[in-house]
């Protein structure tokens, strides 16, 4: 499935020039100005989807807020999608970069 992520990467790289490889949680990221907005982890891919969160959750069955903490509650604006739904997750990338963009220019 990084392979899906790293075409995702190269696509989205090319229409915005801007964006570049990031990281988090010791995973590869899709940057702009150092603010992740996506990231490839454990076979799936997050997002930063915001106020958005909870349709994409219901969308996709199995998706889940990210939750990287035993002991905090999950983040919110942040959509674990599983590989099953791999065909959505540029569009995804490209929201999440749009609401990035959105939150920037405030």
């Amino acid at each position: 499935m990084e392979e899906v992520f790293n075409g995702i990467l190269m696509e989205i790289t090319k229409e915005c020039p801007q964006v570049h490889l990031g990281n988090m949680m010791r995973s590869p990221a899709l940057a702009l100005e150092n603010k992740v907005f996506a990231f490839y982890h454990r076979q799936s891919m997050v997002f930063k989807l915001d106020e958005h969160a909870p349709f994409y959750i219901e969308k996709f069955p199995g998706a889940d807020y990210l939750s990287p903490f035993k002991n905090r509650p999950p983040m919110k604006g942040w959509v674990v999608v599983p590989a099953d739904y791999q065909y959505h997750w540029k569009s995804l990338a490209e929201e999440a970069y749009t609401n990035l963009v959105s939150l920037t220019k405030r």
